[in-house]
């Protein structure tokens, strides 16, 4: 009714170190340690806390055999009552960023992360007087500690899993042999291990379903009833497993930050010696102190910066400060020993602002463009180098390394930023400079672009300029500000200009009937007012100029009548067909197709309102863009009553229109769908039944016209 646990001492540093019990009888027990290949010295079995050598031809080692009761509650008070405590705490001695993986570790680095944060604790924490939780952080991002994050990479790629394995199934053993559960080896090694050590223990887990290896979690206090861990994966939590009868229970738990979490209930205690050479994470942090990790096992990189002077790529500065005369930077990292590299050996790349968001990245060419946000001269990079884990798979990105980059660009700007405007419309922009001294020889030349070429304009002596573009789209305005004195450009800046039409519309170019399904499909009566004025169309390929798709923005009253924001198809009446956009024409008829929520009604002779998504009416579609504003409508299914009697059945009648704006060009599909119900009376009954649901789809192409 009793087990051992055994504790290894050296002489020379003074440090205890918890050794796995591979077997035990009434009268011995055999330990596992990396210190000499054999056992030096034998003894009877000692009695609760006498210690006793058994290295006695080597003074500078010596193993520590304590016995402990079986019961966990009297085990536990023999060293501390209520609890063994090392004092490491999760908000203070464990690292601040996440368990993310590396380009050396992409499945997680949970082990390297616990056992260079044991380290510290055991034998930097004091002497730093601080813990190790942002000890050494540059960065508001997970990866803005990037020695830190190495020296976990590379602890997890030291790990020896062989003798890890071979330690957990010894523990195991001996526990089975001697009559007890698994668990109660690895639950009375942990006590035993941190008791006699003083210092947090690793305690490792499977990891999720479908996922290699370990999970490795910091034990730091033991209870009769459950053991206290920090996952790397969550730093600063605390997670509790509880050891009810002789067995770790069921707790929820993630394998790397972000991760679904998943129930985890094998826990498996196998001493630090097992896991690695201690002397191994003490190269690791003298690499830290000299300010560099793991430049032999990371693949190279070289970050580059786009030189707009001469359009060349030249290499970041040494000392990672840049100074430049334009406004806009352009960033990527070549890698030519990565594994999988994006086109021109590129690596890919992020960037980051102080406060940790993200601001530009790029995982398909590996170049990044952005602008230095007002009064900040810094940015995060982190790169990330490209691997594949089987055939055909898609590359996986992992961290490489995170740079800090002061980055000092043009103190000119452009006002305003973005520019809006319509089309035809002059759009005044003008040079600013944020510098203390504007030079007064300062001439301006403009460059801005359109869909044919760009056009210029030079000034001197006022940095504002008005410019008109002819069409609508996202177009750049840039200044090169020059210095006429020194003849030299002293500032660059650039503004995107949004040119737009108040309404635009496009002309139906083909528009085609592609089904007709559901009862009564071929009968005009159940096609509806717009689905009508649509089959009329079709029927007339000649003229499909005599439909017009058309947005507008902002509620507007026309003839009488209130438009609210929304997608619209107007139908010209006339035999000419119709030429432009012109909701005053009396031989014009205007149906919504997807209209923006509020109070006005729908257009006359609709029957419901088809909403635009309310979540994205304001951005990009899958689907496409429509003037900038979405196309894609969802449906709304109020209704009305069949038949007007009154029985409180509602039908239900919604469109869905899906669109693809190519340049001018407008591609997509018309959806119409209609609950049927058929009502019938009868003596003291009135009867509804529903019938089925009525669907026509069309596919249209368009010619933007304005």
């Amino acid at each position: 009714d009793s087990v051992p646990v055994v504790t290894g001492f050296d002489l020379n540093s003074g440090r205890f170190e918890g050794l796995p019990v591979a077997d035990w009888t009434d009268t011995s027990v055999t330990v596992i340690v990396r210190r000499f290949g054999s056992v030096l010295g034998s003894g009877p079995g000692a009695s609760l806390g006498e210690s006793r050598s058994f290295a006695a031809g080597d003074p500078r080692f010596e193993v520590i055999l304590s016995v402990l009761p079986l019961e966990p509650a009297l085990a536990v008070d023999a060293y501390s009552k209520g609890g063994v405590n090392t004092e490491y705490e999760p908000t203070d001695d464990g690292w601040e960023f996440g368990n993310y993986g590396s380009y050396l570790t992409p499945f997680g680095q949970s082990t390297g992360s616990a056992l260079s944060s044991i380290y510290y604790y055991v034998n930097r924490k004091f002497a730093d007087g601080r813990g190790l939780y942002g000890r050494y952080a540059k960065w508001a991002y997970w990866a803005g500690n990037p020695l830190g994050y190495r020296v976990a990479a590379l602890a997890e790629t030291d790990v020896n899993w062989p003798t890890t394995v071979a330690a957990i199934k010894k523990i195991e053993g001996a526990a089975i042999s001697a009559g007890k559960l698994p668990d109660v080896g690895h639950y009375f090694s942990l006590l035993g291990a941190m008791a006699l050590t003083h210092r947090p223990q690793v305690l490792l887990t499977s990891a999720a379903p479908g996922v290699p290896g370990f999970i490795a979690l910091v034990a730091y206090k033991v209870t009769p009833t459950a053991v206290l861990v920090a996952n790397p994966a969550e730093p600063g939590k605390t997670i509790t497993i509880p050891f009810v009868d002789g067995k770790f229970q069921p707790v929820s738990i993630s394998h790397v930050t972000g991760a679904p979490p998943y129930t985890a209930n094998r826990f498996r205690f196998a001493g630090l010696s097992a896991l690695i050479e201690w002397s191994k994470l003490g190269d690791r942090w003298a690499e830290l102190d000299a300010g560099h990790v793991g430049t032999a096992a990371f693949p190279n990189y070289t970050i580059q910066y786009r030189n707009e002077d001469f359009g060349t790529w030249e290499d970041f500065p040494g000392d990672d400060k840049l100074s430049v005369t334009w406004q806009d930077v352009q960033l990527r990292a070549v890698c030519p020993t990565c594994e999988r590299r994006l086109p021109e050996n590129l690596a890919a790349i992020a960037v980051f602002n102080r406060a940790g968001a993200k601001i530009a990245s790029d995982e398909k060419t590996g170049i990044v463009k952005f602008r230095m946000a007002g009064g900040e001269r810094q940015v995060g990079v982190h790169i990330l180098g490209g691997r594949a884990f089987c055939t055909g798979c898609q590359p996986f990105f992992g961290h490489l390394d995170f740079r800090v980059l002061d980055i000092t660009t043009s103190t000119f700007y452009v006002s305003p930023d973005p520019a809006i405007g319509l089309t035809d419309k002059p759009i005044t922009l003008t040079a600013k400079n944020l510098g203390l001294a504007t030079p007064a020889s300062l001439r301006y030349d403009w460059t801005f672009t359109h869909f044919s070429a760009p056009q210029t304009e030079s000034v001197k002596g006022d940095s504002a300029v008005t410019h008109i573009w002819p069409v609508a789209g996202t177009f750049e305005a840039s200044v090169s500000v020059v210095d006429l004195k020194v003849a030299r450009v002293v500032g660059k800046a650039s503004a995107t200009v949004t040119v737009g039409q108040a309404v635009p519309a496009w002309r139906f170019t083909e528009l085609k009937l592609e089904s007709a399904t559901g009862p009564g499909a071929s009968d005009p009566y159940h096609l509806g007012l717009l689905s009508a004025e649509l089959a009329e169309l079709d029927a007339t390929p000649a003229v499909p100029s005599k439909g017009v798709v058309f947005f507008r923005d902002a509620a507007a009253t026309i003839g009488g009548q209130l438009y609210r924001p929304g997608v619209y198809l107007q139908i010209e009446n006339s035999p000419q067909g119709l030429t432009a956009f012109d909701p005053s024409n009396p031989n014009i008829t205007i149906y919504p197709l997807a209209l923006e929520p509020g109070s006005a009604p729908a257009a006359p002779d609709f029957d419901d309102d088809l909403v635009l998504d309310k979540a994205t009416k304001d951005g990009l579609l899958d689907a496409g863009t429509f003037g900038g504003r979405m196309v894609k409508a969802v449906r709304d299914m109020n209704g009305f009553v069949p038949g007007g009697g009154g029985v409180g059945v509602k039908s239900m009648l919604y469109y869905e229109v899906e669109a693809t704006k190519s340049g001018t060009a407008l591609t997509g599909t018309i959806r119409r769908f209609q609950n049927l119900w058929e009502y019938f009376g009868a003596p003291g009954c009135k009867c509804v039944v529903f019938t089925g649901v009525l669907k026509h789809v069309w596919s249209f192409s368009a010619r933007r016209i304005q």
